[in-house]
């Protein structure tokens, strides 16, 4: 063979192979090589797939959703650097792998507190995350008024010092607190509320419950005690058997609240009304219903011969005597009844008399025309009882007089019946009738009574012959 006959030979083939795909550049060129993405839930990797040469890397864009960390990204042998995740050098094809988590959420719970008299007191506020985060966590807070007024301090109309801030809550733990400055004062006032929200959460973690209640509760005297209802009445049909109307039945075990019914399972499966007087009010609020010092939202204090709160408040009246009962949440102090046979024996009874035209509704009453163990020399009426209790200086003060119809009302417990009051600060009370000052405006000759039995109050004529507790402004 002639020379320049091999040397075209060796060019023809060499156009053959290429012409075969023998070249770069084609899927299946050894020298490229797919890179593949996997995401689980919770995020992204763009672009989703990438070809590269041999022995080159390829970056890609991992993107968490909101609400979402990014927990691991694996694979191609690379490594991670912010939100770019770039591959080792790649001989072979192989995949890039992304998992993401929920970012811990954080969240604020509601707070409550009873006012104080004087002074200040904190409320605490509980932010809490779900799960420990990533490093530390900022959340910025502020509170703003409801019913209740903040200011920068305590002083007249101020309720709460307001507060804003960044709460930092330390990697590791999960718990953090806001506190508040609430104002003390005397003042008798409905229970006020204001809020506490959180905002601009770091990005290792994100806002669940973002607002909370602080309640400022009145514990002041002026208010209105409320009637120590604390359990729930269903509704009965037919009236017999399993049908009867029951009146005690445990509001939270039929589950009846505020706004839904329950059924009383009990007695006939009777359905119990939602919205009842146990559901509201004093009794029903945790931070005034203590039976420590009166039953449900009852509030007592009891006073020695001097007008002193003993220093046992516990003490029971077999061993330790109180004189007199400071009510709370009214102001008011009440004469406590004996059972000694001396001026404010439980038994004595007395008529209704008073001499001053101006408040006698146009009567005087009856003089004298009771019996009271010869203790009010001048007789037993309710005008000389008062003259004899102020001589005498109950518990240190002589401006003791007869209750007008509400204020004795304010007594009744109507939860109990005979006697309807609680008798763990009114020893010796009777299931009787008590006068009060408030004339009848129909009839002259009547003056108002409240029935200590289940604490009804009606007009009985002044000759009747009732029993008495006396009232004073209190302290």
């Amino acid at each position: 063979m002639s020379r320049p006959f091999r040397l075209l030979s060796l060019i023809a083939l060499t156009l053959l192979l290429t012409a075969c795909g023998g070249g770069s550049g084609g899927e299946g060129d050894p020298d490229t090589h797919t890179v593949s993405t996997s995401a689980g839930d919770g995020g992204a990797i763009s672009p989703a797939s990438a070809t590269v040469d041999d022995g080159a890397t390829a970056s890609f864009t991992v993107t968490p959703d909101t609400g979402y960390s990014i927990v691991n990204v694996v694979g191609c042998g690379g490594s991670l650097s912010g939100n770019t995740y770039t591959t080792g050098a790649v001989t072979a094809a192989c995949t890039v792998t992304a998992s993401f988590a929920a970012l811990p959420a954080v969240s604020i719970a509601d707070a409550s507190m009873a006012e104080g008299n004087s002074g200040t007191t904190i409320l605490t506020f509980t932010v809490t995350l779900t799960e420990q985060a990533n490093g530390n966590v900022t959340v910025d807070y502020a509170t703003s008024d409801g019913t209740a007024t903040g200011g920068v301090s305590c002083g007249a109309g101020v309720d709460y010092v307001t507060a804003a801030g960044t709460l930092p809550i330390a990697g590791g733990t999960t718990t953090g607190t806001v506190d508040v400055t609430v104002c003390g004062d005397t003042d008798s006032e409905p229970d006020e509320t204001f809020t506490v929200t959180l905002a601009n959460i770091s990005a290792n973690a994100t806002l669940g419950t973002a607002a909370a209640t602080g309640t400022i509760a009145n514990d002041d005297a002026g208010g209105l005690n409320d009637t120590g209802i604390t359990l729930c009445g269903d509704y009965a049909w037919g009236g017999s058997g399993s049908d009867i109307h029951n009146n005690d039945v445990d509001c939270a075990a039929a589950g009846a609240t505020a706004t839904v019914p329950g059924t009383e399972t009990a007695n006939g499966n009777d359905p119990v009304p939602a919205g009842q007087d146990a559901h509201f009010g004093r009794d029903a609020n945790p931070l005034t219903n203590d039976d420590t010092d009166g039953h449900a939202g009852f509030s007592f204090t009891k006073l020695d011969a001097s007008g002193n709160p003993l220093a046992d408040q516990s003490v029971d009246y077999a061993t330790t005597p109180w004189y007199c009962v400071q009510d709370n949440v009214t102001g008011l102090m009440w004469e406590v009844k004996t059972d000694d046979g001396g001026l404010h024996h439980k038994d004595w009874t007395y008529t209704w008399y008073n001499s001053d035209a101006a408040t006698n509704g146009g009567s005087v009453g009856a003089a004298a025309g009771g019996a009271c163990g010869g203790t009010v020399a001048a007789g037993c009426d309710t005008e000389k009882y008062v003259a004899a209790v102020n001589a005498a200086g109950l518990c240190g003060a002589n401006d003791w007089r007869l209750p007008t119809a509400d204020e004795l009302q304010s007594l009744v417990h109507y939860g109990r019946t005979s006697p309807a009051i609680d008798t763990g600060f009114f020893p010796n009370t009777l299931a009787s009738w008590f006068w009060s000052s408030s004339p009848s405006a129909s009839d002259s000759g009547s003056a108002w009574d409240v029935v200590f039995v289940t604490g009804d109050v009606n007009a009985g004529y002044k000759s009747s012959t009732g029993r008495v507790r006396l009232v004073r402004a209190g302290q």
